[in-house]
């Protein structure tokens, strides 16, 4: 009886499928070309990224002067820093409205005070929370910053503690060849530092990531283009396979494997297309070197478990909302809603650090934490198991809604 129903259900998801495929190649090109788009926009702006800080404090100090003038032509990074004097007023107005990244407060005779071997700290500025990548980059920057003057300082002071204690002659000029060999090493930086892109997380490279994203993306859209095969159940269909003998559960198990067999067709049949593409370019993104269309293939037999899981998310989500336009709305909010907290659209550093731990442990953030840990070579051990239990968990709620469903429970 089971499988009679599984081939049966098979037959007739066949019998639209074309219309859900060619639905799915729309939706799948229309997020391919905003992703296109949105990873065009992000590698242009990564090119040039324009940084606007504000300085408030007596600038005329000549080598406080030149320390401001190397910050702001600085030409061996991609990222331009503009500073623009202003009072405290109108820096503290210009953060508020995101005109700056930040302000850099100087006190009156900052360099003089560190060359007498006086501590006046400037203060740096910057909103509460990061609200995008200046912000970030400013507050990695000022601890890099700070650490170095306040060992700057710490070598002044000793330096001239010293040579008081000892009486040594030509105090000012040693102080002088000190402070030209703090200048010196500070300028020739390269030494000092190695520059590595760490790329995003899981150091996936920035189509790495995107790639990942759209993926998830796609599977979870997937749903709204097979909203055609579950508007095909109804209660009195299911009482009527009860009334023959099939449990919930197997009803469920024989609908949710012919669905799953349709989403993995269609998931190998972009990985082929996708597979010969690479074979001729790679677009400039290393985690698809030497892929090809083996290599695409077997990514989507690694990430088997995200798939069912997805899938048995929609197929729960169709049971605990009969009506089909409640049902697809859903499918979609879900999508976008998720995907988003998730950082499927835009990597999402930006929310607070309790927003990214409990995402990851949602079935759209571990989802996408598992194809990003696949495609960079890593096990993705946890998300396993949280991908796993979720699909475990969507299962018993189907199984629980067309119970209700067949007892009257529901209409």
């Amino acid at each position: 009886m089971e499988k009679r129903y599984f081939k049966l259900q098979l037959k007739s998801i066949f019998k639209i499928f074309p219309t859900i495929l060619l639905i799915t190649v729309l939706t799948f090109g229309a997020i391919g070309s905003v992703a296109v788009l949105a990873l065009k926009n992000s590698i242009a702006s990564q090119e040039q990224q324009v940084l606007t800080y504000g300085i408030i404090g007596n600038n005329d100090d000549l080598f406080l002067d030149i320390g401001l003038q190397v910050i702001q032509n600085t030409e061996d990074m991609n990222i331009f820093v503009k500073l623009e004097e202003m009072d405290e007023k109108t820096a503290v107005e210009k953060l508020k409205k995101g005109r700056i990244s930040g302000y850099l407060q100087v006190p009156p005779n900052y360099v003089e005070n560190i060359y007498s071997g006086e501590n006046t700290p400037a203060k740096y500025v910057a909103l509460n929370s990061p609200t995008g990548f200046g912000s970030i980059i400013a507050d990695e920057v000022v601890i890099m910053v700070s650490n170095l003057i306040t060992e700057s300082q710490n070598g002044m002071y000793s330096m001239q503690s010293i040579a008081r204690k000892y009486n040594r002659k030509n105090f000012w000029d040693n102080v002088d060849k000190l402070m030209l060999t703090y200048v010196d090493e500070i300028m020739d930086r390269h030494k000092m530092y190695e520059i590595k892109s760490l790329g995003f997380k899981e150091n996936m490279s920035t189509g790495g990531y995107y790639i990942c994203g759209i993926l998830v993306l796609f599977m979870l859209l997937f749903g709204i283009s097979a909203s055609r095969i579950f508007s095909m159940k109804n209660s009195s269909y299911g009482r009527l396979l009860k009334m023959s003998g099939m449990k919930a559960h197997k009803q469920v198990l024989c609908e949710y494997f012919a669905y799953l067999v349709v989403t993995v067709i269609t998931l190998l049949l972009f990985a082929v297309i996708f597979g010969i593409i690479l074979e001729f370019n790679t677009f400039g993104i290393p985690e698809l070197e030497y892929m090809g269309v083996v290599g695409c293939v077997g990514f989507i037999i690694d990430i088997l478990p995200v798939i069912i899981m997805i899938t048995m998310m929609q197929m729960a989500i169709y049971e605990l909302i009969p009506n089909v336009v409640g049902s697809v709305l859903a499918q979609f909010l879900i999508a976008i809603f998720l995907g988003y907290l998730s950082g499927c659209f835009y990597p999402n550093y930006f929310f607070p650090d309790i927003i990214q731990v409990i995402t990851l442990y949602l079935p759209v953030g571990c989802g996408f934490s598992f194809l990003r840990k696949t495609l960079s070579g890593e096990v993705p051990v946890v998300d396993f198991f949280l991908a796993i239990g979720y699909a475990l968990a969507f299962f018993a709620l189907a199984v629980k809604m067309r119970n209700n469903k067949i007892t009257g429970d529901v209409r």
